[in-house]
């Protein structure tokens, strides 16, 4: 049998979202190759793509899991995680466990989308995402319809 030129892995942009499904404040459940995921909004606007359970103890953070500025919080034991996926809060310690890191995903926002990089062998973005509706704007976006 021939072995195939490209290997089959999964490797680019996806759209994973509507932008305007992730309002600030919101958390928003997903699943893509093979593995539950989360997207929030911070206060500031910023969307972040992370896998959905907490570090501590597997919480699933898309069931109760808050944003509150620019933090997710678990909804068993308050850990605060920030968009990079680090621990920065443990409520009933001094100090974040540095040690804990949720993986998260590269994300940019473009034509009204969020699009997150995936890499099976986990390489970091080699190419932007394609502008195709470049073409067709006509200044008007869903709020305008």
């Amino acid at each position: 049998m021939a072995k195939t030129p490209l290997p089959m892995k999964p490797t680019g942009w996806f759209q994973v979202a509507w932008s305007a499904e992730i309002r600030a404040g919101d958390v928003h459940r997903m699943t893509y190759f093979s593995t539950e995921m989360i997207a929030w909004r911070s206060a500031s606007g910023q969307v972040t793509v992370m896998d959905a359970y907490c570090e501590h103890l597997g919480a699933h953070l898309g069931h109760g899991g808050t944003v509150d500025g620019e933090i997710l919080r678990c909804p068993f034991h308050g850990w605060e995680w920030d968009n990079q996926g680090r621990n920065v809060c443990i409520p009933y310690e001094k100090r974040p466990n540095k040690g804990r890191r949720i993986r998260t995903y590269p994300v940019t926002e473009h034509s009204e989308s969020v699009f997150i990089w995936f890499d099976e062998n986990g390489r970091a973005p080699y190419f932007e995402v394609a502008d195709v509706l470049s073409g067709f704007d006509d200044g008007r976006s869903a709020a305008d319809y």
